[in-house]
């Protein structure tokens, strides 16, 4: 597996939170808050030791995931038709790995930082850029939506992800929309988000599936 600049760039991007944690390390608490509900709460901790190496593993393991996944799948030669959209991937997800992370540190060094107005429109951002490349990712065994009947046959592949684009990027704005609304309507709208484009994406797959081969 050959590397270049770019990926040792992605992996040193990913270290930064944890590199600022490890300067910081005696000032961060011995158990850290790594998980929060919708009203700005901490309701998931871990011990200082295993919040850093979730640090790392955010930070690296998603970078190094993407780059190994594209040469161990069936279908690696697909990978040059959406080789752009594939880079641009990993660089939005080195950066989203990196602020996942400061925030973390952040947090845990006493900073007063609003989770749902955070992470709302993080992911929000996510889904939308997701949903204006989905019609571009092309068939293979790691990316996109893998269904069985979009991983039978390339037709419903295609037609599944461009169809699937807009409500990903439409899920995005709800999401982001969602930050501004009290905790007891975001939370409860986000994972409708995120059912709506699992499920209807799924069933339209197997319908797709179906009529073709009719």
């Amino acid at each position: 597996m050959k590397w270049d600049r770019k990926d040792f760039m992605m992996l040193l991007i990913g270290l930064i939170p944890t590199i600022v944690a490890l300067f910081n390390y005696n000032k961060l608490p011995l158990q850290m808050g790594t998980h929060f509900n919708a009203y700005n709460e901490v309701d998931g901790l871990m011990d200082r030791p295993a919040a850093i190496a979730m640090l790392i593993f955010l930070g690296v393991g998603v970078p190094l995931i993407l780059k190994i996944s594209r040469r161990v799948d069936p279908k690696s030669e697909n990978y040059t038709k959406f080789e752009d959209v594939y880079e641009t991937l990993r660089w939005v997800m080195s950066f989203f790995m990196l602020i996942i992370g400061m925030f973390l540190v952040m947090y845990n060094l006493g900073y007063h930082l609003n989770v749902k107005m955070f992470t709302s429109p993080l992911i929000g951002l996510l889904f939308m850029f997701l949903g204006n490349f989905m019609g571009k990712i092309r068939f293979n065994y790691t990316m996109g939506i893998r269904t069985p009947w979009t991983l039978s046959n390339e037709t419903v592949w295609r037609k599944t992800h461009r169809m699937a684009g807009p409500m990903w990027m439409a899920a995005g704005v709800v999401m982001i929309l969602s930050a501004f609304l009290p905790g007891s309507w975001s939370l409860p709208l986000t994972l409708s988000c995120v059912a709506v484009v699992v499920l209807i994406p799924t069933a339209y797959s197997y319908w797709l599936h179906r009529r073709l081969k009719a």
